[in-house]
């Protein structure tokens, strides 16, 4: 996968997940990486609805799934309606305000899991959301941004 590029990728798989996170919350790593879990799970949950066969699919695969950012709420939104337009399963996450942020501030997107063509005409210029170091120092290599998904088992009929 090149660098900052979530297109294409050097795994084969054929369905995948996006999550979009807004750069421009002030939002700890705690709350980020909570907000996009939420992401995960509501985005699968709307596959299971629109189609599960992609849901199916992709949990078989083993979750592939890719973490992007776009750096506002403005270009979140389209991200999030030209998923939509396209049929595909997408979901916004809208915050509580119990602990950072104010209340009904949409934080981040999931779209799929879908076919990895149709997700990336939505998100396949989006640079990923890399990881920090501490403050001052280089941060290193976020070692999930080029892990190869996970391989698990999925029973059917434990899905829902």
């Amino acid at each position: 996968m090149a660098e900052g590029d979530s297109g294409n990728s050097n795994y084969e798989y054929e369905y995948k997940q996006v999550i979009v996170v807004r750069t421009d919350l002030a939002m700890g790593k705690g709350k980020l990486a909570a907000q996009a879990a939420h992401a995960a799970v509501s985005a699968l949950k709307e596959a299971e609805k629109m189609r599960p066969d992609w849901a199916l699919k992709w949990l078989s695969e083993g979750q592939p799934k890719i973490v992007t950012k776009v750096s506002g709420l403005e270009e979140l939104l389209r991200r999030y309606e030209l998923a939509r337009s396209l049929g595909l399963p997408a979901t916004l996450i809208v915050d509580r305000g119990l602990t950072q942020l104010e209340p009904g501030t949409v934080t981040c997107a999931g779209i799929g899991p879908a076919p990895v063509h149709e997700v990336d005409k939505v998100t396949g210029d989006l640079k990923l959301l890399r990881c920090r170091g501490r403050e001052g120092a280089q941060p290193p290599a976020c070692p999930t941004d080029r892990a190869a998904p996970m391989k698990i088992r999925v029973h059917n009929e434990n899905i829902n």
